[in-house]
């Protein structure tokens, strides 16, 4: 089992052992949502839908928060990453700028439209929004040769060009 131990008094063990999930504790210990390794390095990135994009060392240990806004806008629901093999560059998506995985139901009911379209360069430690306005932001996945990237809106019933 993952846990996201950073920075936090809150969090401990006792209470981040997964055997209570409610929504109070996912907003203390962190609900990842979206994992995938760099081959290359053995990094495990997350996407954790309350603490933002996240990285794992190949020995494993506590998680580092690589990014938690993009534009000075904190984000609010993260989803779903992938890596790009060849340059380790992260792409990412963030379901809702406006609801929390919490108040799914309510960004569904509402067809909220706020998601957005992220990539994060590790050299650079850079994040640059690439699309904004998808109706719930999904998975994502960038082509084997790193030339497009793929993007689903639940709510739209489509998969978008990145």
């Amino acid at each position: 089992m993952l846990l996201l131990f950073f920075n936090n008094w809150h969090r401990s063990k006792a209470i981040c052992d997964g055997a209570s999930d409610t929504n109070i504790l996912q907003a203390i210990c962190g609900r990842p949502v979206g994992i995938e390794f760099y081959n290359s390095t053995g990094q495990l990135y997350i996407a954790d839908a309350y603490f933002g994009l996240l990285v794992v060392g190949p020995n494993g240990g506590p998680a580092t928060q690589l990014a938690t806004e993009a534009e000075g806008v904190r984000f609010k629901f993260l989803d779903a990453l992938d890596v790009d093999q060849r340059t380790g560059i992260i792409y990412f998506t963030e379901a809702s700028a406006k609801y929390q995985i919490s108040e799914i139901v309510l960004a569904v009911a509402l067809g909220d439209n706020s998601g957005s379209l992220y990539k994060y360069d590790p050299r650079t430690k850079e994040v640059t929004v690439l699309l904004k306005g998808l109706a719930l932001a999904g998975g994502v996945a960038v082509s084997k040769d790193g030339t497009f990237v793929l993007v689903s809106e639940f709510l739209a019933n489509r998969i978008r060009f990145g």
